[in-house]
């Protein structure tokens, strides 16, 4: 119900993403990719288009320092293929090759957010990411997944008001 509610709060933000990079970046403005679900499932991810053959386009960085590259994943949360909390889904070339620990990260449906992304993301070892998506595993409750919802909020104000910057440099 929380994704159908956004997705119908936020398509004014849908439509306007959607219609800038068309605009500006005059690339399909949606990006799909296998990824692992649960039980390594595949399914298709949806994310707003943020990269091209040459890195970035005009509007990724800026999309990604505020997230709303990660708007359309609540299609796959209305789909059952994800939730807003959980390890983040992997690609699909990985599949088959999870230790019996690792795999413990496929008992639950992949996150828009998670414990590892909260915890450093990108910025922390494949092993500490791995581990912490177990410690989420193991610990899931309620009041976990509050703190990485609130967690997560902080992050993506923080990344609004660094992206100033960007929003800048885009307008010139």
């Amino acid at each position: 119900m929380l994704a159908l509610a956004g997705l119908i709060l936020l398509s004014p933000l849908f439509f306007i993403v959607i219609a800038t990079i068309l605009i500006v970046d005059r690339v399909n403005p949606i990006f799909t990719q296998q990824r692992l679900g649960l039980h390594e499932q595949c399914f298709k991810i949806y994310k707003f288009r943020t990269m091209n053959d040459e890195g970035h386009t005009r509007l990724g960085g800026l999309l990604r320092k505020t997230h709303l590259d990660e708007l359309p994943q609540l299609v796959n949360i209305l789909a059952g293929k994800m939730t807003f909390i959980g390890p983040r889904p992997l690609l699909c070339s990985y599949k088959g090759q999870f230790s019996p620990s690792e795999s413990r990260r496929h008992t639950v449906l992949p996150g828009i957010t998670g414990l590892a992304q909260v915890m450093g993301g990108k910025s922390i070892s494949w092993e500490q990411q791995f581990l912490l998506d177990r410690v989420y595993v193991t610990y899931k409750s309620l009041a976990l997944n509050f703190w990485i919802i609130w967690q997560t909020l902080k992050a993506i104000g923080q990344s609004n008001a660094n992206s100033a910057i960007e929003i800048r440099k885009w307008e010139r």
